[in-house]
């Protein structure tokens, strides 16, 4: 796991932003951030080194500052983290659920106070996942 954080510290962080990936296309994405925040932590778990837990610091400040929305967690963003037609409207329920495990499991193993995520979430989640089952898979 080193090598591979090595790899996207030296070659897929955007400078401007403290991105840990840049698409060719400009557009950034929370669910590349989600999987890292879990890698993080599993490296954590299974070394005991605190280094991995530093690290996850920064995928859990992305979610924190611009992932989460007023009322739901968007996918998709452009170069500058701005919400626009294309990039705002994506909403995946499911990738709900998945940080809402990973905000209390972070917790857990670092007592960051991820209370207003952790709240935030469960509301958002259900009001995604009624339209979802509504109007179809994607909103």
């Amino acid at each position: 796991m080193a090598v591979i954080c090595e790899f996207i510290t030296h070659h897929l962080t955007d400078q401007n932003h403290g991105v840990r990936y840049l698409s060719q296309d400009s557009q950034k994405g929370q669910n590349p951030h989600m999987h890292l925040f879990e890698a993080l932590i599993v490296s954590f778990e299974l070394t005991d080194n605190a280094l991995w837990l530093e690290r996850a610091k920064a995928p859990y400040q992305l979610f924190e500052n611009h992932f989460l929305q007023q009322n739901h967690m968007t996918e998709f963003f452009d170069a500058e983290f701005k919400l626009g037609p294309q990039t705002g409207t994506h909403i995946d329920p499911g990738h709900h659920y998945e940080w809402i495990w990973l905000l209390n499991h972070y917790h857990k193993l670092t007592r960051t106070d991820v209370s207003q995520p952790s709240s935030a979430l469960p509301e958002s989640t259900a009001t995604t996942t009624k339209q979802s089952i509504k109007i179809g898979f994607n909103v």
